[in-house]
């Protein structure tokens, strides 16, 4: 119907909920933890939530693809194909399983499957659960009762009219074209029943005004008692499928990702440490991907934000070594925060780091531990500094692991290097326009 995938009955939580960062390029450099790992603090240390980094570049995610979104969004187009006019033989055993229920009219009703008096296969029951899901299907809350949407709820197979527990659907009336709330209320904005005149128009029987009594009956409190606020629909067209048949892959998809989607926890541990600074969180995320075209900068920099660089803090806490003093000064206990701004010897680095912007005419008079932390979102040449920021703390990181003191010329050379590479890269993808005004104020000696 929709290929393997979507046949394919997946149990619940086939993801892990925490996930390695490997690589943060534009490709997804997640996977799970492995128990095999040498050092443990690779284990601990690199957790970023699955959850968020199945989200967007700005939100703090990768865009990893989540599986049972994917799978579910294939049981979703499932159910489109099933609301086109286009003939298939798998539709009538689809429909025949349906018929009780008004058959297509199922995929307009805010259904719960739960309380349909039907039993359906489980390929298919799966799929209807996941078209429950969808904002295609008709949502409408009880606390609705106040919104003109309301009228246009569909009455039948409604989770919220219930007659013994169940959703109904009586297809007598259906076929007289009662369907929505609004077709139950008069011109005079009083239910049908109360109206000899509608109920002649309709040319209902007894068994159908008793009927119509139940459904009314079954209505919400709420609703009944928001009758003034509703208006008929008999004179409004209604199209069933109209909105089902215009839903996307895509957007399906991105409506049952984003219902899971979290924050990355790290944001939490930042905000203890800039409690009276604005984290503008999206920029912060989206900076990198667009300073640089080397993925090893982005790659840094996204574990920086998420806080999984090891530091000898962490190593000390989990037996590893023996001091958490600073790789550089050993005076203070290693954190993100010590190693990249306060230790002596990285704030000689980061007056050395101003001065070279300043020879390559780039003015920068200070740079704030937001500014060394997340970048500066706001100035000239932004994606020149951010980038050579990015590179700085990266430099800094390898000099930790090296066991040697940062060194200007070093990362001068660095930077050449990265310029050289990233010429390449933007000649490759026809973007030396873009690269060259980036560029523009180095000066390569």
């Amino acid at each position: 119907m929709q290929g393997v995938a979507s046949l394919v009955l997946m149990p619940h939580k086939t993801t892990g909920t925490r996930c390695s960062v490997s690589s943060a390029s534009t490709e997804v450099g997640a996977r799970e933890k492995s128990p095999s790992l040498s050092n443990p603090s690779e284990t601990k240390a690199k957790e970023v939530t699955y959850s968020a980094l199945i989200g967007d570049i700005e939100d703090g995610g990768l865009k990893a693809p989540h599986l049972d979104s994917i799978i579910e969004t294939q049981r979703i187009l499932c159910c489109k194909k099933l609301a086109s006019d286009q003939p298939s033989n798998w539709k009538k055993i689809v429909l025949h399983y349906l018929e009780p229920v008004g058959g297509k009219l199922i995929l307009c009703c805010d259904f719960d499957l739960k309380k349909l008096p039907i039993k359906l296969p489980a390929f298919y029951e799966e799929c209807f659960k996941s078209f429950a899901k969808c904002s295609a299907a008709t949502h409408t809350s009880i606390q609705d009762q106040n919104r003109q949407d309301l009228s246009k709820a569909i009455v039948w197979n409604n989770k919220f009219i219930c007659i013994g527990g169940k959703s109904v659907y009586f297809k007598n009336l259906a076929e007289k074209g009662i369907l929505r709330i609004g077709d139950l209320i008069s011109e005079n904005n009083e239910f049908i029943v109360k109206s000899n005149y509608k109920l002649r128009e309709l040319n209902t029987s007894p068994l159908d005004i008793f009927r119509l009594i139940s459904v009314i009956d079954a209505l919400p409190v709420e609703w009944r008692e928001s009758l003034n606020t509703l208006a008929s629909t008999a004179d409004e067209p209604f199209n069933l499928y109209n909105e089902i048949k215009l839903i996307i892959s895509k957007t399906i998809y991105k409506e049952l990702r984003n219902r899971i989607i979290t924050p990355p926890t790290a944001q939490l541990n930042f905000k203890t440490h800039f409690v009276n600074d604005v984290l503008e969180w999206k920029e912060i995320y989206s900076l990198p991907f667009r300073t640089s075209l080397d993925t090893k900068s982005r790659e840094f920099q996204y574990k920086l934000l998420n806080r999984c660089l090891i530091t000898n803090s962490f190593l000390n806490k989990i037996g590893i070594i023996p001091s958490p003093a600073c790789s550089f000064c050993g005076e203070m206990n290693e954190s993100l925060e010590h190693f990249f701004i306060s230790c002596r010897y990285t704030k000689d680095f980061w007056a050395e780091v101003i001065k070279w912007f300043d020879n390559q005419g780039v003015k920068i008079k200070h740079l704030s531990v937001k500014d060394i932390m997340f970048g500066i979102l706001r100035c000239e040449d932004k994606l020149l500094i951010n980038h050579i920021l990015i590179i700085a703390k990266q430099y800094l990181y390898s000099c930790r692991q090296n066991k040697s003191l940062p060194s200007i010329k070093v990362l001068n050379l660095k930077i050449k290097t990265i310029h050289q590479l990233e010429t390449m890269i933007a000649k490759s993808n026809n973007k030396l326009k873009a690269h060259n005004m980036k560029w523009d104020k180095y000066k390569n000696y």
